[in-house]
């Protein structure tokens, strides 16, 4: 999935750590071997070729987290969105961008028959990419490993926005996790302090080696098409890191009206938003 993966478990011995980890490593390249957008061996790439010209039926695994999809992005209004990546690569090639598809991406565009377990692209444009919450799914996997080995202490980082804990941290109550100021890396703008819970950060920024912002064109506003410029952090904590990963990329996009709704669904979960207004910093933490 192109990032680093860290994995501590405090109170495991040797042999039995080298197992488990071995077992997520198998894990984590089924999944990209599967799910690769860009691989074209992946059973992904094999519905992205043949969707639009014909029917294509799924397997219980991709029904099943393409449901997800399709819910999650009814719940935050159409901004989490898994049809975006044409977009990406266009602006990544200089071609014009949002321009030049019109009306043709977004979920609607993607017919799901429920009776047959199967799917259909409305023309041929479309695409599924899960890059956005390919990380969080592997964790959900991940969780049930440490749950069969009755690991009760383990902190999980997939590439530093994804995160799985158990238990707590050895020498405190919780793990805690700092989400850097958006003008100041030293400063801390929010402290999770999670127990057995998940967290997702998406942003539109990194800071480089050089300590220079940069911008990605990543996050993509479905109703515009076009990238997001404003500078702007989300966070979710919830029990669950699939759903977190969703609801981060979502609610990066919607309005404090909007995101407050679903935190009203969603007892136990935790959102964090950050804005830079011109150079003037807004923060709304929602629980």
């Amino acid at each position: 999935m192109g990032t680093r993966f860290n994995a501590v478990f405090p109170f495991c011995n040797d042999e039995l750590g080298e197992r488990i980890f071995t077992l997520i490593k198998n894990e984590l390249n089924r999944i990209e071997n599967k799910y690769s957008y860009f691989d074209r061996n992946s059973f992904l790439f094999r519905i992205n070729k043949s969707a639009y010209l014909n029917e294509f039926w799924l397997d219980e695994e991709t029904y099943d987290l393409l449901i997800y999809c399709r819910d999650y992005n009814s719940l935050t209004k159409g901004k989490f969105d898994i049809t975006l990546r044409p977009i990406i690569e266009s602006l990544n090639e200089e071609q014009g961008g949002y321009n030049q598809f019109g009306n043709k991406l977004g979920f609607k565009n993607i017919i799901i028959n429920t009776a047959k377990k199967s799917i259909r692209f409305e023309n041929e444009l479309v695409r599924i990419d899960f890059g956005a919450i390919g990380k969080g799914y592997a964790l959900q996997r991940i969780n049930k490993y440490l749950d069969e080995f009755e690991i009760k202490e383990a902190f999980i980082s997939f590439g530093g926005s994804s995160l799985l804990t158990k238990g707590k941290h050895p020498n405190g109550n919780c793990w805690k996790v700092s989400i850097p100021d958006l003008n100041n890396q030293s400063e801390p703008s929010h402290v999770f302090n999670i127990n057995d819970a998940s967290l997702s950060i998406s942003s539109n920024y990194y800071y480089g080696d050089s300590g220079k912002l940069k911008y990605k064109n990543s996050l993509i506003d479905p109703d515009s098409y076009k990238p997001l410029k404003e500078k702007k952090l989300s966070a979710v904590y919830s029990d669950s890191p699939l759903e977190a990963e969703l609801l981060s990329t979502g609610i990066i996009l919607l309005d404090k009206d909007e995101i407050e709704k679903i935190i009203k669904s969603k007892p136990g979960m935790k959102f964090l938003t950050v804005n830079d207004k011109n150079g003037v910093v807004e923060k709304e933490f929602y629980e």
